[in-house]
């Protein structure tokens, strides 16, 4: 910032205009009338009075400009807004989280390693009774199982696979040695195909594993004979 025009004006000089006798001759007589309190108690010192307080205006606003001028020209004054900065580079991707953790089993069965659990509760018996009755047999102390009511039936249970997993046998828990098979199924269209054969209490292994898909689970089947004959539970094998 330039130091702007200069506002003091000279009313009279005391050397320099050829008129030295004149102004000496001025400044004397304001000299005297202040040193004598003449402009105190002479109404007509107020003239001089006038142009004293006029030439001390002029001095004040001049040393006014003088200190704007150091204050920003030389101190360095606030300058206005810098341009916007260029938006930096995108951060580097954090660390994938951890795991979390694997869920419960579930209450009707569940994955247990590499096996599928299935409760005395998920069988049924077949259409080959007048009516289809599985019951829950706790006749003998400290044991549960299920068993039909009826000597003509049979007795399924169904198990979903589990996204990713294969089918490589299964087993059954049986009170005495009974015919079992394994059977794949499309929920779809009720397409039944069997996997493999066997027998209760002895582990069924597939000849081809049998993947999960979108449409397909699997079946037991035990073939039952007597109402006598009671079923504890069984496993499905998975890889």
């Amino acid at each position: 910032m330039a130091l702007q025009d200069k506002k003091n004006k000279t009313i009279f000089t005391k050397t320099g205009d050829g008129n030295d006798k004149v102004d000496s001759a001025k400044i004397t007589e304001l000299e005297t009338k202040f040193e004598n309190a003449e402009h105190i108690q002479d109404s007509g010192s107020f003239a001089q009075l006038g142009i004293v307080y006029l030439q001390l205006q002029n001095v004040s606003e001049e040393l006014d400009e003088l200190r704007r001028h150091l204050t920003y020209d030389f101190s360095g004054g606030t300058g206005g807004q810098g341009p916007k900065g260029d938006k930096g580079d995108k951060g580097d991707t954090g660390d994938a989280g951890a795991r979390g953790a694997d869920g419960a089993d579930g209450a009707a069965g569940g994955v247990y390693g590499d096996k599928i659990k299935i409760l005395p509760t998920a069988f049924m018996g077949n259409d080959d009774a007048s009516l289809e009755r599985t019951v829950i047999e706790d006749d003998v102390r400290g044991k549960l199982a299920v068993r039909v009511a009826s000597s003509s039936q049979e007795i399924f249970a169904t198990v979903a696979i589990p996204e990713g997993k294969s089918v490589t046998g299964c087993r059954v828990y049986t009170n005495s040695k009974l015919t079992t098979y394994l059977n794949g199924i499309d929920l779809t269209t009720g397409v039944m195909s069997e996997l493999a054969s066997g027998f209760s209490n002895e582990t069924i292994n597939l000849k081809n594993s049998y993947s999960s898909t979108s449409t397909n689970y699997v079946a037991i089947k035990i073939m039952t004979t007597t109402t006598s004959q009671l079923i504890y539970g069984a496993v499905i094998i998975i890889e």
